[in-house]
């Protein structure tokens, strides 16, 4: 059983819009707490961090995980709105009308494809049998390790 090639579009769109949140946030923390004199490697320590948890949430993702699935859901699905609610105040005047009328909407678009391709209820049924597969294929190749140990064992103790 094979991912759909659909998952790894998903799971780039993710990794970039986490990557820009984390981006966001840093800049928005540094901002709000500047007057509390946090030394810069704390700061560097927190975007490392945070690039490391994006990273482990794309793979998981890819892995078709549950929890990440219904993340990925729930966070584009807030991004999307907080993307129509900022171009709904800003629409009369954009700072960069280009970015502004063309990025948005494709983000947006982007955004509700991701949304609707891992909330169908076809592509969950397949994630849960996909999953159940893999894990019985890691027990069987355990168990196929664990008995080739004891079969060893056994024969160097008969020797």
């Amino acid at each position: 059983m094979k991912r759909p090639l659909a998952i790894y579009f998903v799971a780039f769109w993710c990794l970039i819009a986490l990557f820009a949140q984390v981006g966001f946030a840093e800049d928005f923390l540094k901002e709000s707490l500047s007057d509390m004199n946090i030394p810069a490697e704390y700061w560097k320590l927190a975007v490392t961090v945070s690039g490391i948890l994006v990273i482990w949430h794309t793979v998981r993702l890819v892995q078709l995980k549950a929890f990440d699935r219904s993340f990925a859901i729930v966070y584009l699905s807030w991004w999307t709105l907080v993307l129509a609610w900022r171009f709904s105040i800003i629409i009369g005047n954009p700072q960069s009308p280009l970015r502004f009328y063309i990025g948005v909407p494709t983000m947006v678009v982007l955004n509700f494809a991701s949304t609707w391709f891992l909330g169908r209820r076809s592509f969950n049924q397949f994630a849960h049998e996909f999953s159940a597969q893999r894990e019985q294929e890691n027990y069987s190749n355990s168990m196929k390790k664990v008995s080739q140990e004891r079969i060893l064992a056994d024969i160097k103790k008969s020797k």
